[in-house]
């Protein structure tokens, strides 16, 4: 898009006297009235990169620009240069950005450099001159330097004098890079890795905490890297799809299952007895489900063993973090695996458990809300079984805006994203436009949030602009939907491993990895068989856990015990932990207990 260059006369008389005079009714305008009674103020222009759709104009962009700058100005005293691009173009103009940012800093270098050489031959001409002449020459050179200091003072008051009158004296640079979008979960770490964001977490947790209270916990927990935070995530609804239990209607009318207390397949055991004794040719259950509790680190297989923790440490019965204590059927806590391979026996041995796909009482399924209204169009009710999955993948994947190594004025930038984050006028100028010239709102709507599309020439994704969750809905979308996403968060299932990194290509861990596949070759066949329903689980995971945990035999190159002693990875989760589950207190309000030191391994 075209550079501009930013005069910010944008009726700043009009805009600093209302805002001067603004009401304090409530926390939110005391704190703005605050940040204006600052004395003068710096007006200050920033931009934001960001991604548009192949439709928006160069003049639908400015108009845009105009009355964000407007919205801006009466708050902030903070124009805004909106340096939209094409998905195709974007990265392309951002690293076209880096390359000047870094000709500037060599080109400050070179200056520099060359400044050095004039101040040392002035040094080598002073030396050459006479008493006399070198007090004339250094005179000259404090007069000269009196007159620039001069020169400034006066550039400054004139500048102060026009602030005071309400005009402007800020302008945009030509090469300028303040708050930037970040498209995904790739590019943030890898800007991160480059050292492109600024860590916010400070301005987090202090001035703009206010953010905590818009943006859904769990993508800011998703966004922190160590310690620190680089990207605010566009605030919406999980993306991932919710599981549910899907149960013939009738047949639980006729079995007389309340499904407002079912909540695991468990919970419908009596109805499978009664369907495999009186339904023939019905299956009580179709498919499979997925041990409850059990999670597995999405970053390397870790070979049903190593590495298992539980999601259920988030507040279920299996608080156990030692990860070989899923397959250890003697564990003094009890396993959610165990568990499971005990139950899918029992259903095995009973006939539960059929492969009749298209005639059957209950099933568990993943699925989007469109495939749920098809269920129940057949005549299933749709049970929630589990939450939508918040992992870190989904999280970050929505996109996010961090601060640019390169913004000179970060906590002017932060004003800028807390209001990306908590204003809904901010939101909805960047996501649709102008109204009545982009959108009109719904007419026999008067208080719905809902509005139509009049001209895409300014076309944006509301997904890519903040927090979504405050803004318009248009009327091609469901009019709850705002409603539905909140809800879905509320219900998601965190994932035991949201935020959580580990840097598996280090050296150290070479010969682990190694172990893994040892390991998984030597698991996967007898994980088949207890997840099927043999009998004889007990027996398989008894003799699967001593073989790994003690090795033996000496089928493994090294065993899960000196794993687990000498591995930085369980350690560096075990620390996780602790976060984490603070965080599920906060979304679930259970009681959590504290995980138990590790197990020690059974007798052989």
């Amino acid at each position: 898009m075209t550079k501009r260059l930013m005069c910010l006369v944008l009726a700043l008389i009009m805009l600093l006297s209302m805002c001067m005079t603004a009401c304090t009714s409530s926390e939110e305008e005391e704190g703005e009235e605050e940040v204006q009674a600052e004395v003068q103020r710096k007006n200050l222009v920033l931009t934001i990169y960001a991604v548009t759709g192949e439709k928006t104009t160069d003049e639908a962009l400015a108009a845009v620009e105009k009355k964000v700058s407007e919205h801006c100005v009466a708050k902030y005293k903070t124009a805004i240069d909106l340096r939209f691009f094409t998905e195709d173009e974007y990265q392309k103009a951002l690293n076209d950005m880096y390359d000047k940012f870094a000709a500037e800093e060599a080109a400050k270098k070179q200056a520099a450099a060359e400044k050095a050489a004039a101040e040392a031959s002035i040094m080598v001409y002073k030396n050459s001159l006479s008493k006399e002449e070198r007090i004339k020459f250094e005179q000259k050179q404090r007069e000269e330097a009196k007159k620039a200091e001069e020169e400034a003072k006066k550039k400054a008051e004139e500048e102060a004098e026009l602030i005071e009158m309400g005009k402007d004296v800020a302008t945009v640079k030509d090469v300028q890079m303040d708050i930037i979008y970040i498209p995904g979960m790739t590019e943030y770490y890898s800007w991160i890795e480059q050292g492109l964001l600024q860590d916010i977490n400070n301005f987090l947790i202090g001035k703009f905490k206010r953010i905590n209270d818009y943006v859904f916990p769990s993508y800011l927990t998703a966004a922190t890297v160590g310690t620190g935070v680089y990207g605010i995530p566009n605030n919406q609804g999980i993306t991932t799809n919710e599981t549910f239990l899907l149960v013939r209607s009738d047949l639980a009318a006729k079995y007389n299952v309340d499904l407002t207390k079912v909540r695991s397949v468990t919970d419908l055991e009596a109805a499978y007895a009664q369907v495999v004794a009186n339904e023939p040719g019905t299956g009580a259950f179709y498919g499979d489900w997925a041990p409850e509790g059990v999670a597995y680190d999405p970053n390397v297989d870790m070979a049903h063993a190593a590495g298992v923790f539980y999601d259920t440490l988030l507040g279920g019965k299996y608080t156990a973090v030692n990860a070989s204590s899923t397959l250890n059927p003697n564990s003094s806590y009890g396993t959610a695996f165990v568990d499971y391979c005990a139950t899918k026996a029992a259903y095995r041995k009973a006939g539960y458990l059929s492969d009749n796909a298209e005639n059957f009482f209950a099933t568990v399924k993943e699925l989007t809300p469109a495939e749920k209204a098809e269920w129940e169009a057949k005549g299933y009710t749709a049970v929630l079984y589990k939450g939508a999955d918040f992992n870190t993948t989904a999280a970050l994947n929505v996109g996010l805006y961090g601060i640019s190594k390169h913004c000179a004025e970060p906590e002017r930038a932060m004003e800028i994203l807390q209001l990306m984050s908590t204003d809904p006028e901010l939101h909805n100028l960047l996501a649709y436009g102008l109204e009545e010239v982009h959108y009109n709102k719904v007419s026999d709507l008067k208080d719905d949030p809902m509005i139509t599309v009049i001209d895409d020439s300014y076309s944006m994704d509301p997904y890519r602009v903040g927090n979504a969750l405050l803004g318009y809905i248009p009327d091609t979308m469901d009019p709850n939907s705002i409603e539905v996403a909140k809800q879905k968060n509320l219900n998601s299932h965190m994932n035991a491993f949201l935020g959580f990194r580990y840097d598996w290509t280090a050296e150290k861990e070479e010969k682990w990895l190694k172990l893994f596949q040892e390991w998984k070759t030597y698991l996967d066949p007898l994980y088949e068989q207890v997840t099927y329903g043999t009998d004889d689980y007990f027996n398989i995971l008894k003799n699967a856990y001593n073989e790994i945990y003690k090795n033996p035999n000496g089928l493994f190159s090294d065993s899960y015990s000196n794993w687990q002693n000498n591995c930085g990875w369980r350690n560096d989760y075990k620390a996780y932990v602790s976060k984490i589950t603070k965080l599920d207190k906060v979304l679930h309000f259970e009681a959590i207990e504290d995980a138990p030191a590790a197990e020690a391994a059974p007798a052989a």
